[in-house]
């Protein structure tokens, strides 16, 4: 609030608040920060859209485990591979928060307050053999995506969604390759999985001016794969694919 009041009478300018991951999904002993980092988040919601009238955008970055001195202090964080993490399979560095808030507080993320991009699956689209949980909670993102999309247009909010299918992430997760990544690419159309870029190229237009009058709208980036390419039961193709 402080800052707005040197903000607003200019009539341009960036906020970046930061929270936490913990303000998204509850931990134990937690209660206390958890809820004052999603009182933040909301926080940055309602600013957005009470100063967007003054050409303020403000917006929220949500650390996950950053090795910090004090993170440090409470556990042992190496900064190496660590197969219990996700997608990087790495802890962030502070380097990585301080970058993203430069880029929110640069021209370049002038439209960034107007734009909403939610990722699902495939398996949101098409249903897939034991599969409850997880295709189900990404139905609800796209269905979520489209609610969204009608309830905020009145505030030039354009939100979208995207539906990656098989994407190879063995760069960023150093793992032992298989055969079954080369197997599953062969039913896909354009012949290839997916790699990251694929994905983050289709986020950078759909936070562009580029898609100023695209939203509610739901983009599956699966290589052709829900237009037939792979079974929704499995990778049996109709046609059998001889090894070369």
């Amino acid at each position: 609030m402080a800052a707005a009041k040197v903000i607003i009478p200019q009539k341009n300018g960036s906020i970046v608040n930061i929270s936490s991951t913990a303000g998204l999904a509850g931990s134990p002993r937690m209660a206390h920060h958890g809820a004052a980092k999603a009182g933040v988040i909301n926080f940055t919601r309602t600013c957005t859209i009470e100063w967007a009238k003054h050409n303020i955008n403000v917006n929220c970055i949500a650390p996950g485990m950053v090795e910090t001195e004090g993170v440090r202090a409470q556990q042992v964080l190496t900064g190496k591979v660590d197969t219990s993490l996700p997608a990087l399979r790495r802890h962030g560095f502070i380097e990585d928060i301080s970058n993203m808030a430069l880029f929110l507080a640069s021209e370049e993320a002038n439209h960034i307050s107007g734009k909403i991009i939610n990722i699902a699956s495939g398996n949101g689209i098409r249903g897939q053999r034991n599969d409850y949980m997880y295709g189900t909670a990404k139905a609800g993102v796209i269905n979520l995506t489209r609610v969204l999309a009608i309830t905020f247009s009145t505030y030039n909010i354009q939100i979208n969604c995207i539906a990656p299918g098989f994407i190879d992430v063995r760069d960023l997760q150093p793992e032992p390759a298989t055969g079954e990544s080369n197997r599953t690419a062969k039913f896909i159309p354009v012949g290839r999985l997916g790699v990251p870029n694929d994905i983050g190229h289709l986020g950078l237009f759909l936070a562009s001016d580029a898609s100023a009058s695209i939203t509610g709208g739901l983009f599956a980036n699966d290589g052709g794969g829900l237009a037939g390419g792979v079974a929704p039961t499995g990778y049996a193709p109709v046609i059998d694919l001889k090894e070369d």
